[in-house]
Formats: structure tokens, C-alpha cells, sequence
């Protein structure tokens, strides 16, 4: 004889199965919008250049944010040059403390060469990097997503925002979208900042 409570359970576990495999009978497909995917900023331990403090990978190209610059490079293919864009603040000071913010819990391994004593392992990683003392009052917060990057400035309170100059190097263009956000191109890709 068979209860009331295992005939329940019986039920539930068809109508999951049958609720599970739907999706797959109709053929339906799941997309996820690549642009969408949150940036990871990686903190160099030998990796990269020396001069590079944090990187990240972002639709096509590579972001570097160095002590007094944002890089953003695009390898050239073969027998092309490659194509890059360096953003600076107009009389950053020499102070500036650059750090990883929100650590994430995944860590990114660089097996670089067939020497296991070449490879960097365990390597932090975070959601954000923060300029600190960009300027006297002054800071800047980078996040985002693949397809977007997004530059918070923190003002202290008596700071003018006209004081603020920003210095694009290497673009062949620049302009601002209908939506408020900063279009960088060069001859090869065009990426996105917050204007904010």
C-alpha cells in the first residue's frame, strides 16, 4: 500500500523532470548578451609589464591602468600594427594610490612558457579599481562590463568639477553618445566609457 506523502513526492519529481526537459523538446536556446558580463580586473604579480598595476579583458582589447594612465590596447593581426588609447588627468600628482576594490572570489593562474617556475599562480581578482588622490580631492573608481567601462569620479566636498581635465592619447576619434556615455575609437574598435 502505498502512502499519500510518497504518491506527493512521486508527482513533484514527474512534474520537475517534465518541467526541466520542456526547454529542451521545444529547442528552445538560452543567450546571454556578452556585452553584459561583468569586467575582472586582475592584479599583475608578473604577468604583464612591470608598469602595469591591474588588467582586464574587455570585448576585443586589453585595459592596463598603470600609476598615471588607462590603457586600452588592441593587438593588430598579422602584419598589422597594434592600436591603443591611453586616458590621463591633466596635473595628476605623484601620490596617486591605485588599488583593487570588491576582491572576487576567483583567482586567474598565467602558465607562461614551459618553465613552471615562470608561472604566476593565485592571482587576486577584483570587480573595481580605485585611483585614490588622483588629484587634491579627487578619485576614481573603474567597473563595468565587457562591453562597457564605467569611471566613477569622487569629489571631495569645496572640489570644482570644471578643474577636472581628462587627456585622450592615440584616438582617431571621440565623442559623446545620446545616452551620456564616452565613444573612443581608433581605426580598429570603439569602446565605451560612463561620462559620469
Amino acid at each position: 500500500m502505498t502512502s499519500k506523502s510518497s504518491i506527493t513526492i512521486a508527482v513533484l519529481v514527474a512534474g520537475l523532470l517534465i518541467f526541466s526537459a520542456g526547454p529542451v523538446l521545444a529547442d528552445d536556446t538560452v543567450s546571454v548578451e556578452y556585452s553584459r558580463i561583468p569586467l575582472s580586473f586582475v592584479e599583475n604579480q608578473g604577468q604583464k609589464n612591470q608598469q602595469v598595476l591591474y588588467h582586464t579583458d574587455a570585448a576585443g582589447h586589453s585595459i592596463y591602468f598603470t600609476e598615471d594612465a588607462v590603457m586600452f590596447l588592441a593587438a593588430g593581426n598579422e602584419g598589422e600594427p597594434d592600436s591603443s588609447v591611453t586616458m590621463s588627468f591633466s596635473g595628476q600628482g605623484p601620490e596617486v594610490a591605485v588599488t583593487g576594490e570588491i576582491p572576487l572570489r576567483g583567482t586567474a593562474n598565467f602558465f607562461l612558457g614551459s618553465d613552471p617556475s615562470e608561472w604566476v599562480t593565485c592571482v587576486p581578482t577584483f570587480g573595481a579599481v580605485k585611483y585614490s588622490g588622483i588629484l587634491p580631492g579627487v578619485d576614481v573608481v573603474y567597473s563595468g562590463t565587457m562591453g562597457y567601462l564605467k569611471r566613477e569620479i569622487v569629489l571631495a566636498p569645496g572640489v570644482d568639477p570644471d578643474s577636472l581635465h581628462m587627456q585622450y592619447r592615440g584616438q582617431s576619434a571621440i565623442e559623446i553618445d545620446e545616452s551620456g556615455a564616452l565613444l573612443i575609437s581608433t581605426s580598429r574598435w570603439t569602446n565605451m566609457e560612463a561620462a559620469t
